[in-house]
């Protein structure tokens, strides 16, 4: 099995299994995310690997609503491996034609390139490098935005 194959499972596995929770994300991706309490605060719950997971995913970061948010879900960001070589086409190929969304002028210059699905759960982007040739650096999973 291909490592873009492994992505595509997780994202797969993590989209039918909502909502969110913490314990299903450490379950699908092999990892423990501790809370990352200088990044939480009433209104988000934020918990980040401090390891890298299962290779091809080198980083996790699951935000969960607080006490006081009205927000229903969360979301999943999983950052890539820099050694990994995924192709915009490739994604493509497994999900079909995306609305691409490029970075303002204002966004940093290393800001990614995203390939947005709009899908009845909620949105899944994947986002690639700006440099030539582009690969696959993050891919962010967001149950509220339907």
């Amino acid at each position: 099995m291909s490592l873009a194959q492994d992505i595509f499972d997780i994202i797969v596995e993590i989209s039918g299994s909502l909502p969110l929770s913490l314990s299903q994300i450490e379950n699908t991706v092999r990892v423990a995310l501790p809370p990352a309490a200088n990044l939480s605060n009433e209104y988000v719950r934020v918990f980040r690997s401090t390891s890298e997971g299962m290779k091809p995913i080198s980083g996790v970061e699951l935000r969960l609503p607080g006490q006081a948010s009205r927000a229903g879900d969360g979301m999943v960001i999983l950052s890539i491996a820099p050694d990994i070589r995924i192709e915009q086409g490739q994604v493509t190929q497994r999900f079909g034609a995306g609305a691409l969304s490029v970075p303002t002028p204002r966004e940093p210059v290393d800001a990614p390139v995203y390939l947005v699905y709009r899908l009845p759960w909620g949105t899944l982007s994947f986002g690639f490098a700006r440099s030539i040739p582009s690969y696959l650096t993050r891919v962010v999973l967001d149950p509220s935005q339907k």
